[in-house]
């Protein structure tokens, strides 16, 4: 399991470092200026999504709570967009 948690963090990490940078580059490229900085949003849909992913492993393995993960998916959809609504007000 340590093994699987590894993949997800180095694949997160990836992604978020090629992502970010390929948005920041467009943004460079163009005319386009934004009211707020992207690292902050890159940071906090990352680290959510990476505990989110942890989360579902070990639920997964978990022989009551595996029969529910669309239901428990569904449950932290809702979590997320409450927390960056959060996270959104309090960073501006």
């Amino acid at each position: 399991m340590i093994k699987s948690f590894l993949v997800y963090l180095v694949a997160f990490a990836l992604l978020f470092v090629v992502s970010f940078f390929v948005h920041t580059a467009i943004l460079n490229g163009g005319d386009y200026e934004l009211r707020f900085d992207i690292l902050p949003l890159y940071w906090f849909f990352s680290i959510i999504s990476l505990i989110l992913c942890g989360l579902f492993k070990v639920f997964s393995n978990i022989k009551k709570t595996a029969e529910q993960l669309g239901f428990i998916y569904l449950f932290t959809l809702v979590v997320k967009i409450a927390f960056f609504v959060i996270f959104l007000t309090i960073l501006y």
